[in-house]
């Protein structure tokens, strides 16, 4: 398999391209912090309603077609905390997806 992400993925290209750009925008816009957790991934994130927002319409969506992978997203007056986890290759799929080594 040369695309881990693709061959998980079940969106069309059309739909995948778009998810990718709401995801690449609300990263460059507030992502704080990002590290690796046993089987996936933890997104730091700046606090504000908006970035909010935008991740729980992001996560919800990614809930429907990415089923195979936990979606946790927790938000305080600190920061909101998003952690992706999957089992087995799963996880660097995850990993890959959010560009964590």
């Amino acid at each position: 398999m040369d695309d881990p992400v693709a061959a998980a993925c079940t969106l069309p290209e059309p739909e995948l391209r778009r998810r990718g750009r709401d995801w690449k925008a609300v990263i460059d816009e507030a992502l704080v912090e990002k590290a690796s957790l046993p089987g996936g991934v933890r997104l730091t994130f700046r606090p504000e309603q908006s970035v909010v927002h935008d991740l729980v319409g992001l996560v919800h969506a990614e809930r429907d077609c990415c089923g195979w992978a936990s979606w946790t997203l927790t938000s305080t007056a600190e920061a909101a905390v998003l952690a992706v986890t999957a089992e087995g290759e799963g996880a660097e799929t995850v990993r890959s997806l959010f560009g964590v080594a």
